[in-house]
């Protein structure tokens, strides 16, 4: 098992432990885009903003993922 399978797994038990964790779905969205699942990704971070409007890797998240039409991908 890789870091990143790793990494994955630890996130997956945090946020079964607490789905209203704003960070939590933040790695998982970068986990998720650097595994290339932009749609994955984009939902937790989405999720993410969600719990907490004010994360501000979230924004950095989403902005990384879909900076030529963020308006479209925020209302997905």
């Amino acid at each position: 098992m890789g870091k990143t399978d790793r990494a994955e797994a630890a996130i997956k038990s945090a946020l079964a432990n607490n789905p209203e964790d704003p960070i939590t779905h933040t790695n998982q969205g970068w986990i998720c885009l650097e595994s290339g699942e932009a749609n994955r990704a984009l939902a937790h971070f989405k999720e993410a903003l969600r719990i907490n409007p004010n994360t501000a890797s979230v924004r950095q998240g989403v902005l990384y993922n879909c900076p030529p039409d963020l308006d479209r991908a925020l209302s997905l």
